[in-house]
Order: structure tokens, then sequence, then C-alpha cells
């Protein structure tokens, strides 16, 4: 007879215990997540919870009402704003509206308040002014609060140990993760060794990782045949 510890007893009750609060929603119910019993726990995004557990299509007034993503409890009353699939929108819920971020150069600010979290490309939160303002180094994408340093940038560019853009050393690079490491190159190359080295199939896009000799994918989207582009 096999005994087992007392822990893993522990554990195999948790994973019980946790399954048991999760069940498959009915198909069309607008639901992430049901009980066993399929009572939704929560909707989809732009679905409000009714207190029958039940999701129904926010319909907030106003011009931006279709930024609406949570609703719960009353669907003409919006509880979060923007953010749709993880994208930031400069929409933010405001007294059950969904309205214009304060900042015109916010990307994602707290619903309620107004306040900017995160602002488009190429600023930042002013930790001075609490503004969105545009980062020091022109080639940035993101950078602090102090707009000095930056942590991403242009394609061509890299972040260097003290923050600055730098160009990527590696010729035909156009993402490097570092000045000195390149990570895609453009088209028509290839990451070989470190290098970008070009694509030696005529009419080729992109090679295969670390191949010159084989095609991944041709000029226009067309797929290559057994690593050759067709000829036009």
């Amino acid at each position: 007879m096999v005994r087992l510890s007392a822990l893993c007893v522990a554990a195999l009750l948790l994973l019980g215990a946790s399954g048991a609060l999760a069940g498959r929603c009915p198909t069309g119910s607008n639901c992430e997540n049901c009980d066993t019993k399929g009572r939704c726990l929560t909707c989809s995004d732009g679905y409000g919870l009714t207190p029958k557990g039940k999701c129904i299509a926010c319909k907030v007034p106003g011009p931006l009402g279709d930024f609406c993503t949570n609703c719960d409890g009353n669907a003409k009353y919006c509880k979060a704003c923007s953010n749709w699939e993880g994208e930031g929108t400069g929409v933010y819920a405001k007294n059950g509206r969904c309205e214009r971020c304060p900042d015109a150069n916010c990307e994602v600010c707290h619903n309620g308040s107004g306040k900017c979290q995160t602002c488009f490309r190429g600023m930042a939160v002013n930790k001075a002014t609490g503004k969105c303002t545009d980062c020091a180094d022109k080639n940035c994408i993101t950078c602090d609060s102090s707009l000095k340093k930056c942590s991403s940038c242009y394609s061509g560019y890299a972040p260097n140990s003290a923050g600055a853009c730098v160009r990527c050393t590696t010729a035909h690079c156009d993402v490097c993760s570092s000045p000195t490491k390149c990570k895609y190159c453009s088209v028509g190359y290839v990451l070989v060794g470190g290098k970008c080295k070009a694509c030696k199939v005529v009419g080729c896009d992109e090679c295969k990782a670390g191949r010159t000799d084989v095609c991944k994918m041709c000029e226009g989207g067309v797929a290559p045949k057994n690593g050759k582009c067709p000829a036009e």
C-alpha cells in the first residue's frame, strides 16, 4: 500500500478545491470564468455581470461609451474604460461615463482619478510636473520619469548601460537588444553568428534562422517551396 506524506495530501486537497471552483462557461454567454454550476464569475470586456450571474452588453451613454470594458451591476454605468486587449486608448471611466484622459498625450490613465500611468511612445510621466513630456533622447520609445534614461529605442538603436539610445553596431540590423547584439535583421537579411547576412535565395524576404540558403517567406507573403521562391 502506497502511503502519501502529509504534504502530498495537502497538495491534492488544494488542487481538488481549486478545480471545484472552476467550471465550463455556456457557449455564447460572453463569460470569461464560471463556477461548477455554470454561474458566471467574470464577464468578457464590454459586458457587465448581473446579480443573477449573467453577462449583459454594456450600453454606456456618450460618444465614448463603446470604450467601456466593465459595467458590472448596471449596463449604463461604466466602471472601467480603455485597455481593449491590453492596448491603451487614452480613455478612462469618470462618473459612470468614458472620457478622454485629462492629458491628451496619455495612453493609460487611472479610472476615476484620471491620473496618467502610461504616456504614448516617446514620452513619459514627468516626475516634476506629472504630465506627459517628451523623452530627452529623440530615438527613445520609453524612458523613466526623469526623461533621461531610456529602456527601449526606435529601430536601429538600443539603450546602453547609461540609458542612452546608441546606434546598433551590426550592419543591416533593425532591432538590437544592446548596441553590440542584434536581435532582428532588416528585410532580406538573416542573423548568422551574431551578424546580419544577406539571404542568397532570389525573391526572399526572410530566410530561415541561421540559414542564408533556405527561404522562410518570399516577397509578397508568398510561401516558399523546398526553401526556394517561385519564379515570377
